[in-house]
């Protein structure tokens, strides 16, 4: 069920834009200390950023205006089949993004600092590795799906609403503040997987949008991480290589059946939007 956007209405747009900008840097400059510097500090700067940096402070703010946590960031409890639907969908789109993300990467290869936080990632200790899973799989996915979909989406919709130029466009108001909102996605990320991010943005923008539930894109963006996190700890060899070449040489033909199941399964999760 699509909530109303009560921030929005009472504040305007500006001013839930600027928390949603805040929010991000302190998201950002939380987790800077304890970047690089081993899978604990990994997972602890990520959890504390995230419930420090933009889940108590989207909190505190909204209940100081009288507002519904839940209802405002429109998180219900997902049914079951729409769930499965969604995480196979996301699934589907790991070898196609993970190809392109990988074709970029050796276009223009990341840096020594980003692979060695990547590296950082696979820890010998099964409970390093759960740690750093919670972190990337449930407390980052949540932080960044409360900024980005839970705030800049709606909110961008209000500010393109009023523009007349985006008629023009082809694209309704909501159209344009997903697309608007998945390129700023990837362009928070690193340079060779910014196409790949900014795919899975529009992904994640249209279960927003379609679904009336930030469960969703949560749950898509969840999957999302821990199955790349788990083919990372489940690799060997170099880092570099594995980020320019995750899946060898892939066939044509498996790209396609990753794409047909991808439209299969986004059609099962479309039969619930609202």
């Amino acid at each position: 069920m699509l909530q109303p956007d009560r921030l929005g209405a009472r504040l305007g747009p500006w001013f839930p834009l600027a928390v949603t900008g805040l929010c991000f840097v302190l998201y950002q400059v939380i987790q800077w200390p304890f970047y690089a510097r081993g899978a604990w500090w990994i997972a602890v700067g990520t959890s504390l950023a995230a419930g420090a940096g933009v889940v108590l402070p989207l909190f505190a703010l909204t209940r100081r205006l009288g507002i519904p946590f839940r209802a405002q960031f429109q998180i219900e409890r997902p049914t079951l089949v729409t769930s499965l639907a969604v995480t196979a969908a996301t699934l589907s789109l790991v070898p196609p993004l993970g190809i392109l993300t990988a074709a970029m990467a050796r276009r223009f290869p990341p840096e020594a600092t980003y692979l060695k936080w990547v590296g950082m990632l696979r820890p010998e200790t099964p409970l390093a590795w759960l740690a750093v899973a919670f972190a990337l799989v449930a407390a980052g996915p949540l932080a960044e799906e409360l900024i980005f979909r839970g705030l800049l989406q709606r909110q961008l919709q209000r500010v393109v609403a009023r523009q007349p130029w985006t008629l023009r466009l082809g694209l309704g108001r909501s159209g344009l503040a997903v697309l608007l909102t998945a390129l700023l996605f990837g362009a928070v990320h690193p340079f060779h997987s910014i196409p790949g991010a900014a795919i899975l943005g529009l992904f994640f923008g249209a279960l927003a949008l379609l679904l009336g539930n930030l469960s969703y894109p949560l749950i898509a963006h969840a999957v999302w991480n821990l199955a790349n996190l788990v083919m990372l700890q489940q690799s060997q060899g170099d880092l570099e290589q594995l980020i320019q070449s995750p899946f060898g040489q892939s066939s044509p033909l498996w790209l396609l059946v990753s794409l047909m199941l991808f439209v299969f399964f986004s059609r099962l999760w479309l039969q619930a939007r609202i």
